[in-house]
This record gives C-alpha cells, structure tokens and sequence, in this order.
C-alpha cells in the first residue's frame, strides 16, 4: 500500500483574508454568524494540516514522476511561503520552475491550464523579487501553485475541490447583502472575496477541465462587476446576479458541468394553422414564378424545320 502523503490546503486567501481552514477566534466567528451548518462543513472540509495527512489520498498510480517531482516543489513552496523563509523560498520557486519545464502534457486537460500554472510561477518569482518582498504578494500565488500541483497528482480528489462551499458562502454572502436596503457596497465586498478565492483556483480548474468553464466564470464576474459598479444598478439585472454566480461557480466542480450549462429556452412553434397556410401560399408563389419563367422562354426551333413566321397556314 502506498504511503500516505501530506496534503497541506491554503490555509486563508492572501487578498481578502477570508479563512479557508479555521485559524483561531477570527476565522471561527465570521462562519459561525454566516451558518452554523456552513462552519461544520468547513470544519470537515479545510481541516487542520495533522488531519490532512491523515486522511490524504494516495497519489494516483498513473501519474508521472515528473508531476510527483513538481508536487514535492510546490509543497515546499508553500510551507517556506508560510513561515516567510525568503532563502528557502527562492530556493523552491527555482525547483518549482525547473521541475515545470520537464512536466509532460499527458494529463492536462489544455494547453491553457499549463500556460495558467507558468504564469502562476513567473507571478511568484516577480512577488520575491524584491529585498524587501512583501509576503502578501507571494501567498496568492504559492496557494495557487500548490493546489495546481496537487490537481496533477491528485486528479480524482484534488483539494482544489474544497473551494466549491468557499465559492458558494460568497454567492450566497452577495445574494443576502443585495437583499438589504443599501447593500450595494456589501454585496462589492462579498463579490471581492468571491473573484480571490476564485483566482486560487483557477489555475486548477484549467489543468484538469476545458477552458470554456473558466472562459464563462471569467464572464460571469466581469458582468456582476459592472452591474454593481453601475451608478444606479439596475434591479432588472440585480434580480439575476445571483443565480449566474452560482451557475458559473457550480459548473468549475465536477457532476454540474451537464446540468448547470446556461441556455435560452426555445419560443413556442406557430400553430398547426398557420403552418398550412404558410405552406399552401409558398407553393402558390412557385407555381407562379415557375408559369412567368415558362412564358418568358425562347421558342425552340426543332433542327429542319421553319420558323413560325415562314411556315404556310393551311
């Protein structure tokens, strides 16, 4: 039996600070004033790192050494991004972007999903740059690498997976501040936080599904940004925010790709009547053009014979 391998999530979103595995009094109020439920669910889903290991899948038996090799990289990338470690750090991002380029394509779903994870590195090697680095600018990243990694390694369990109640509590964060009066700027905040965790997994989702999902996410977002961004929202199309959210959200999670598809539902046919009509008048109009072609055509003379004006009339 293969050994059992450590499988640290991202422990809270560097751009919005929103706790993704419980971290102390904070991240344990703003779960419990949202849902009680919710932050049970959170509890099994983003568990601490102890209980993690102990409940990690194996890494798959078809996958490459070279995606095992990325996977070891990216996971110390990320715990040398958590502790601040800018020695280990640089000396990981170089692993982390030469263990990239060996990666072979058998596995991933696009070449977009593995242009997605270059720009995650290059992101990440820009963020440490700097003397004076600042480790906000590094954690996106790193969270965004190491679930990357895992989705290679991991493609039937991956922990990028946990992110679906992430993604649905700030859905569902939008759809409760746009039902109160003035909760425009709240509903912003919410849709700030959804637009971050969505960014974490991204990449991801890229790695492991067609870019349509993404394409129509990327849409979905860019379109309740303006709608909320508008002067005077329109409530025609605050009414509906919601639901595309959640549409495009679901559908980034495998067993709603077929059933959360957005489509217009056909317009009712005409009735039987008006089909017989139609038809009986478009065949009236060709037998009539096809008797005015007939009557403009050129007589034919048959070979030997007179024209009509020379013959005798008897």
């Amino acid at each position: 039996m293969p050994a059992k391998v450590k499988r640290d999530a991202p422990t809270a979103c560097s751009k919005c600070g929103h706790p993704l595995i419980p971290l102390g009094q904070e991240g344990m109020s703003v779960f419990w004033r949202a849902c009680a439920a919710a932050w049970l669910a959170a509890i099994w889903l983003f568990a601490l790192p102890a209980a993690a290991a102990a409940n990690a899948a194996p890494a798959n038996a078809s996958v490459s050494p070279e995606a095992e090799a990325f996977n070891r990289s990216a996971e110390a990338l990320y715990a040398a991004a958590l502790k601040g470690d800018m020695a280990e750090l640089r000396k990981s991002v170089r692993e982390t972007e030469q263990r990239l380029r060996s990666l072979p394509m058998k596995g991933v779903a696009s070449a977009e999903g593995i242009e997605a994870l270059a720009r995650s590195v290059a992101v990440m090697k820009r963020a440490i740059a700097p003397v004076s680095a600042n480790p906000a600018n590094w954690q996106g990243p790193a969270a965004e690498i190491r679930l990357a990694a895992d989705a290679l390694v991991h493609p039937d369990k991956p922990m990028w997976h946990r992110y679906r109640a992430v993604l649905a509590e700030d859905v569902r964060g939008i759809g409760q501040a746009l039902e109160d009066t003035g909760g425009i700027a709240k509903a912003k905040e919410a849709l700030g936080r959804l637009q971050a965790h969505y960014a974490i997994i991204r990449t991801s989702v890229l790695l492991r599904s067609e870019p349509y999902l993404t394409e129509r996410a990327d849409s979905v977002l860019r379109y309740a940004e303006r709608v909320l961004g508008a002067a005077t929202p329109d409530p025609r199309l605050l009414a509906g925010l919601v639901p595309s959210l959640q549409d495009a959200m679901e559908g980034l999670f495998p067993g709603q790709r077929d059933t959360q598809t957005a489509v217009i539902a056909p317009a009712a046919g005409p009735p039987w009547g008006w089909s017989a009509l139609m038809g009986t008048f478009i065949v009236t109009v060709l037998s009539w053009a096809g008797w005015q072609r007939y009557r403009r055509a050129e007589p034919v003379t048959p070979r030997g014979s007179l024209p009509p004006e020379r013959r005798e009339r008897r």
